[in-house]
């Protein structure tokens, strides 16, 4: 190979390694974060075989030190911990403190009374989970998933989510009406329907009812949404639309479907 053959190929090398990084920036790059992991008991009273709260926390914290990770972090705080301000890890130990206040509060004299009359006493054991999971969006978006689950006695446990879609440069949440033309509810109301008819082989609204599925709500735009790559991926939470037996629902509507609608960037 010539000199001048070794330069173009050279030349070729770097132009393809200058657009693979342009398109990587216009996609956005994951931000540095830092997972803060707790686990933490506290029994009910002094006695070795007495009841406990248990709280298990799996959070990531966006670590970056700029404005906009400083602004995603006091979202995800009040949406897992019901908190803003301060450091997450503060809020962490805050969430599990205040737990632990309210279990004893509450739960402490039932406990004590029912005692005496040898009461099952797995009703009196409380958990709280709070994990996080997240991953890159369209464009530059990070899709963050908190997962609640709390049992406070009764049969079963209760999920709940927090789908956050965060504008990366800002640290903003990205909502629908962001994106699209206030008349999409319209066109993407079939498209859920039609959507949830198919992931459970139905026909109709009928053969969802037989299901159990929306027996007692229409369908609805659901608050939790996440911004994917493909496209935008709608959460129903167990016992929202169908029977808790059924589990989490999540339907995806490819982005071409609300093209469209798409508003003009600023």
């Amino acid at each position: 190979m010539t000199t001048r053959q070794h330069g173009r190929t050279a030349g070729m090398l770097i132009a393809g390694l200058l657009a693979l990084c342009a398109c990587q920036e216009g996609n956005g790059n994951m931000p540095n974060v830092r997972r803060i992991e707790m686990t933490r008991t506290m029994p009910l009273d002094t006695n070795a075989d007495a009841p406990v709260c248990k709280v298990v926390l799996d959070v990531a914290e966006i670590s970056d030190g700029t404005e906009s990770a400083k602004r995603m972090n006091r979202t995800i705080m009040q949406h897992a911990f019901g908190i803003s301000s301060g450091l997450m890890e503060a809020a962490a130990d805050s969430f599990c403190a205040s737990r632990f206040s309210r279990y004893k509060e509450h739960l402490l004299p039932l406990y004590e009374a029912d005692k005496r009359h040898d009461v099952n006493s797995a009703w009196y054991d409380y958990r709280y989970d709070v994990a996080a999971t997240y991953e890159l969006g369209r464009g530059h978006t990070l899709c963050y998933e908190i997962t609640v689950t709390r049992y406070e006695g009764g049969a079963r446990d209760v999920t709940e989510y927090h789908c956050l879609n965060f504008d990366l440069s800002t640290g903003e949440l990205v909502t629908l009406n962001d994106l699209y033309q206030p008349s999409y509810p319209g066109v993407l109301l079939p498209l859920l329907m039609k959507e949830l008819q198919e992931q459970f082989d139905c026909n109709d609204l009928e053969a969802l009812h037989r299901k159990g599925i929306l027996r007692l709500t229409g369908l609805y735009i659901p608050g939790n949404y996440r911004l994917e790559e493909e496209g935008i991926t709608f959460v129903y939470t167990p016992d929202e639309i169908a029977p808790y037996e059924t589990g989490t629902i999540r339907l995806t509507i490819p982005y071409g479907a609300l093209a469209p609608l798409e508003k003009e960037p600023n």
